[in-house]
């Protein structure tokens, strides 16, 4: 049984959004030293490949390992420059100088700014948009534009 919420799962029934077979899932997780654990984060990305466009939140939700930038090298880059710690994935690319960034600990989901947002989320202070992973997706998908 999955853990991805209806909508989405009817929003990307084209195949086209399918992950392939020989995509390299495995290693991109393995290269975020992070506890992914199971549940929809890792449904998700085993099953679906991006970058996805929603009208919801203006903001493009990457793929895991392909096409480019990705999650891996967005939270590479947030960790680099903004110290992020290893439980943070950046799921976006950047809008206005802003990343949508997902827990691994908690599966909150949080729309951080780079005006003192990621001071407060790294600091355990930002309060997160989402309250789990499945529920950012079900609004994400909602009413969607998918790329």
């Amino acid at each position: 049984m999955t853990t991805i919420p209806r909508q989405v799962l009817a929003a990307l029934a084209d195949p086209i959004y399918k992950r392939g077979k020989n995509d390299d899932l495995q290693s991109s997780l393995q290269r975020l030293p992070v506890t992914i654990g199971n549940g929809c984060f890792l449904d998700f990305y085993s099953q679906f490949e991006g970058p996805f466009s929603s009208d919801i939140t203006s903001f493009t939700l990457l793929d895991l390992c392909n096409d480019s930038p990705t999650i891996l090298s967005q939270t590479e880059e947030c960790r680099t420059l903004f110290a992020f710690p290893s439980k943070f994935l950046v799921l976006s690319d950047m809008s206005a100088h802003s990343v949508l960034v997902w827990d691994s600990e908690t599966d909150q989901v949080f729309n951080v700014d780079f005006e003192g947002g990621d001071t407060l989320l790294i600091g355990g202070q930002l309060e997160a948009r989402w309250a789990t992973f499945a529920i950012f997706l079900a609004e994400y998908f909602l009413r969607t534009d998918v790329a």
